[in-house]
């Protein structure tokens, strides 16, 4: 078993430890995981697909932020597609990776120059990543409204995504599950008292016996 910690400053980088030394981190694979090293990276995260270690980061790209993902083969980390934007002149950022079913899903924002902050979810399947745009569209409760902060995960052999929205005052956090055909908010706000700003600080969220559990920040 190997324990797996990200650090980023203006590049993506893992390290890990075997939990049987813990004499020290270390590389699985020398250098950044950037698509252009001299790049700035930001809002990385990983994943255990099939017992594969799977990493998806923002990074700079002509000016603005993309979603790219990597798999570690061996000692040597490999791209895995292209970007994920589904237009690369949009910034994306917050991407968050989860393992459904043996399948790589990520959840993302991606803002319009002239726009709001919409939440976004591809799968990998069969060697493309597959835009869920045209089959449930955007996670956004409003679409007039931003969304950000998803975390996704597995929850019953299906994906479910949690995330903060602004609902034109404060923000509150919404929770989703795909169907298989389209995305279904589960209820309303989670927010205590929806009147009240909500906001994942560091988002958490767990299934324990097909249950989600989730946590989060309320002002009262």
């Amino acid at each position: 078993m190997l324990r797996v910690i990200v650090s980023m400053l203006a590049a993506v980088s893992i390290a890990v430890v075997p939990s049987t030394a813990w004499a020290g981190w270390n590389q699985p694979s020398g250098g950044p995981l950037d698509v252009v090293p001299a790049a700035n990276a930001a809002s990385s995260s990983l994943a255990n697909v099939a017992g594969v270690p799977y990493a998806a980061w923002a990074e700079s790209s002509g000016g603005r932020f993309q979603i790219f993902v990597n798999r570690l083969e061996g000692t040597t980390w490999v791209r895995v597609g292209g970007s994920l934007n589904v237009d690369p002149t949009d910034d994306a950022t917050f991407p968050d990776i989860a393992s459904v079913a043996g399948v790589p899903y990520v959840a993302w924002v991606e803002e319009p120059a002239a726009g709001h902050a919409l939440l976004l979810v591809d799968r990998f399947v069969a060697g493309a990543w597959i835009d869920w745009t045209t089959v449930g569209g955007s996670l956004n409760v409003n679409s007039a409204q931003d969304a950000s902060s998803p975390t996704i995960a597995s929850v019953g052999g299906a994906p479910v995504v949690v995330w903060q929205e602004l609902n034109g005052a404060v923000f509150q956090i919404r929770f989703g599950r795909f169907n298989g055909t389209n995305w279904q908010a589960l209820g309303g706000p989670l927010n205590v008292d929806p009147t009240q700003n909500a906001t994942f600080a560091d988002p958490a969220r767990i299934a324990v016996g097909g249950v989600p559990y989730v946590t989060w920040q309320e002002a009262n």
